[in-house]
């Protein structure tokens, strides 16, 4: 059985990448910001508490490696440019928290910086 499992663990992979790309650009549209940065957050624990139950341990770093990449950095600076003005402004110290603790994930706090000092 676990001879197959580098085959299922490839082909999940890109179904993973390929749904979280698709409902990346969905959340970020329908969202705002504050709201998308809680589902990001949603989605690491499931897909965490998912290894746990489901999958090989190994599957753990790559699986969220495509969360990363498909939910904070393909959308970081729409991230920075629709949430961070905002939410200083509104003093939204929770979802400011929120937002550096995901987009450090992803090295988007370089660019969160040259965003607001500029």
């Amino acid at each position: 059985a676990l001879q197959l499992y580098p085959q299922f663990e490839t082909a999940f992979l890109d179904a993973t990448d390929t749904f979280y790309r698709e409902e990346g650009s969905n959340k970020m549209q329908e969202l705002d910001v504050p709201t998308y940065l809680l589902h990001v957050e949603r989605r690491l624990e499931e897909e965490g508490e998912r290894v746990g139950h489901y999958l090989e341990l190994q599957t753990r770093k790559p699986l969220v490696g495509k969360l990363d990449e498909r939910l904070l950095e393909g959308h970081m600076a729409t991230i920075i440019d629709k949430g961070l003005e905002s939410l200083m402004a509104e003093n939204r110290v929770k979802d400011l928290q929120r937002l550096y603790g995901l987009l450090g994930r992803v090295n988007g706090l370089q660019p969160m910086k040259v965003t607001h000092l500029s």
